[in-house]
């Protein structure tokens, strides 16, 4: 029995970490606690449920023991009471289907394997833990994908050999009847630590791959505020190259006049107001953040033959952060821009469409492109100079628009990029 009870607490220090990787997984926020809390808040949770083990072990009381220490730790990341409920129900039954597996396998007359009950028993313990440590980490892995995050498909092969050799060694031992009950609980024990620090080093590889991924897409949004700051001050210039030629123009007209020459007045004035109506071919929408990417952009469309149309219906507010929506348009319209530089002047087009309806607020952006398309690991990579750069600015769009549970999706066929964001606006 002894043996037992030591093979609980420190079966349920995989436990309590499966629980932590499964929770970080299905949670899409990080938390905003100080780590220390958060440490603290999973020692409490171990704390509570060998303390139930140990001195209840009645199934209903840890069945509801456990969902009310999962419900309250998924409030580490999120305020969002049905949500956490539902995360955490999952959790639960995830890890006690996987139980139930185990258990159906070890009533199996054919495990004649074991030589001892005991044996028996301590391998149930063991393998279980194994299954749910393994099973976290594939989960994470998935997620990680699914979600365009920085991972390494080695890692988490190596630690599926890890487990595995494990369990052999495990299947092993228990055939040998001379190994005596302590023995072969020391050696579970070692065997599960030895997982543990397996997948311990695979989620800290992956938070730094991912931590380093986040610097260079800081990188990119910084570029996107050098290109907004060198508007400006394009803009400022030609502000000022106006105003100095107003001057020369009121000096050339007020000649003319003076001269009762009239009709060459006139003539001079009408090619002004064609000058200025090509060279201020602007969009005037509602919102100054849209006005001013879009015209800035107009500009290096016009000067690269590039063809645009427009369908704008927006109001003055943005449903979000007017320095999320730059980041959001401005990488967009820099995709769809980069993309007509690889084709013929005569295919270039762009047609942008934003919609500002009562409960949506949609973009789409459809473009011409050679049908050239590359990805890794679900994410399109671009084929511009700076490989450092790669997938990044449409990452950025991604983490924007998640940010405010919008949608982001792009569609594509060899001769047309659609790229389509959407945020459900607050009824209130």
């Amino acid at each position: 029995m002894k043996n037992f009870n030591v093979l609980h607490y420190v079966t349920n220090i995989i436990y309590i970490y499966t629980i932590y990787l499964l929770m970080t997984t299905f949670q899409k926020k990080e938390s905003t606690y100080p780590k220390n809390i958060q440490n603290l808040s999973y020692a409490l949770f171990y704390i509570i449920v060998t303390t139930v083990f140990s001195f209840i072990n009645i199934p209903v009381i840890t069945l509801f023991a456990n969902l009310i220490c999962l419900f309250m730790l998924s409030f580490l990341y999120s305020s969002h009471i049905l949500n956490n409920l539902q995360i955490s129900i999952v959790i639960y039954t995830i890890l006690a289907t996987e139980e139930l597996i185990i258990s159906t396998i070890a009533n199996i007359k054919t495990l004649l394997i074991f030589k001892s009950e005991k044996h028996l028993n301590i391998s149930i313990i063991f393998l279980g833990n194994i299954l749910f440590l393994l099973s976290a980490i594939l989960i994470k892995y998935f997620f990680n994908y699914k979600n365009n995050k920085k991972t390494t498909i080695i890692l988490p092969i190596f630690n599926l050999a890890i487990s595995f050799l494990t369990i052999i060694i495990t299947f092993i031992l228990a055939s040998n009847s001379s190994i005596n009950s302590e023995a072969f609980t020391f050696v579970s024990v070692s065997l599960i630590f030895i997982n543990l620090f397996s997948m311990w080093g695979y989620e800290q590889i992956t938070t730094t791959l991912n931590e380093q991924f986040k610097i260079e897409s800081l990188k990119e949004k910084t570029k996107s505020y050098e290109k907004d700051i060198q508007f400006m001050d394009e803009q400022i210039t030609n502000l000022r190259k106006y105003k100095h030629d107003e001057k020369n123009h009121l000096l050339v007209l007020m000649g003319l006049m003076k001269g009762k020459e009239s009709k060459d007045a006139l003539k001079y004035i009408e090619n002004l107001l064609d000058i200025y109506s090509t060279e201020d071919m602007f969009i005037k929408t509602e919102n100054k953040v849209i006005n001013s990417l879009l015209n800035y952009k107009i500009k290096k469309m016009k000067d690269n033959k590039i063809k645009l149309t427009t369908e704008i219906k927006i109001n003055k507010n943005l449903p979000v952060r007017d320095y999320d929506m730059s980041i959001i348009f401005g990488n967009l319209i820099d995709n769809a821009m980069d993309a007509q530089m690889k084709i013929n002047e005569e295919n270039r087009k762009i047609n942008i469409k934003i919609v500002d309806e009562k409960n949506k607020f949609t973009i789409t952006i459809n473009n011409t492109f050679n049908g050239e398309i590359k990805e890794k690991n679900g994410i399109l990579i671009s084929k511009k100079e700076d490989s450092s750069s790669h997938g990044l600015g449409l990452n950025s769009v991604k983490e924007c628009v998640e940010k405010y549970d919008g949608i982001f999706k792009i569609n594509y066929n060899d001769k047309k990029f659609t790229s389509y964001v959407m945020f459900i606006k607050d009824k209130n």
